[in-house]
């Protein structure tokens, strides 16, 4: 299998998906894989966020990863929680302890991609979680390589941020071929969630038309990026 620098284009026979390329000595450079067309992976992802369509969801085929958003882990399993505010954090992990009997709560996921390491630090043994450095990536962590191209603020909204994971968990920009991103209770609208409103007020104050309108641009900026780079995102059960 040949590989390529994504740097200066050297060929090689280096097998590692990182590295330090012999010709220009960059750090960390990907090295991208020479594979055919036919051989691309087609792969789906869902993103599960917590808005009223939620209730809706339906799994269908078994994704390759699911990406939850905020107190969307407590309705599904995921493999993965996408959370940029720490009280959000907070509230699912105080929910999913104190649920009433006859309440299903999924447990929160063991990876997390969150906002900063000293988040992780506050919120280990939390409800008898620990996470470990290995399963907490930040936003400007060195083992995702966030596309820093993308002019959009997406670290600013958890929704965004699971997209962005989604495309860098998949390795299309490695191994090349085409993501799928289905997301289900992204309504980006009022102040109820899959389970009518809000469990939190504190959460209220932060859900008016104008906070909604500005991740709305955010998101249009994240998609439209991530079609130019083999991505379709398709928004389920929601206007």
């Amino acid at each position: 299998m040949k590989y390529k620098c994504k740097n200066c284009k050297t060929e090689m026979n280096n097998s590692g998906s990182l590295g330090l390329c012999g010709n220009c000595f960059n750090k960390h450079i990907i090295y991208q894989k020479e594979r055919s067309a036919k051989c691309r992976p087609s792969q789906t992802f869902n993103v599960l966020c917590p808005g009223p369509s939620l209730a809706n969801y339906e799994r269908g085929p078994d994704p390759t990863i699911t990406i939850g958003v905020n107190r969307a882990t407590l309705h599904q399993p995921c493999d993965w929680w996408s959370v940029a505010d720490f009280k959000a954090m907070v509230i699912v992990l105080n929910e999913y302890t104190r649920a009433p009997k006859g309440i299903l709560r999924y447990p929160p996921p063991r990876k997390v991609f969150g906002s900063v390491m000293v988040e992780r630090d506050f919120l280990n043994g939390r409800a008898g979680y620990t996470w470990p450095p290995t399963q907490w990536l930040g936003f400007a962590d060195p083992h995702i390589p966030v596309p820093y191209e993308m002019q959009t603020q997406w670290r600013a909204w958890s929704s965004t941020a699971a997209l962005v994971l989604a495309y860098e968990l998949s390795h299309i920009h490695i191994l090349g071929g085409n993501l799928t991103i289905n997301v289900w209770g992204a309504d980006m609208a009022g102040t109820g969630e899959f389970d009518g409103d809000s469990p939190d007020l504190r959460i209220k104050d932060g859900r008016k038309k104008s906070r909604w309108e500005k991740e709305r641009v955010t998101w249009q900026g994240v998609t439209d990026w991530l079609a130019r780079h083999n991505t379709t995102v398709i928004r389920q059960g929601c206007s």
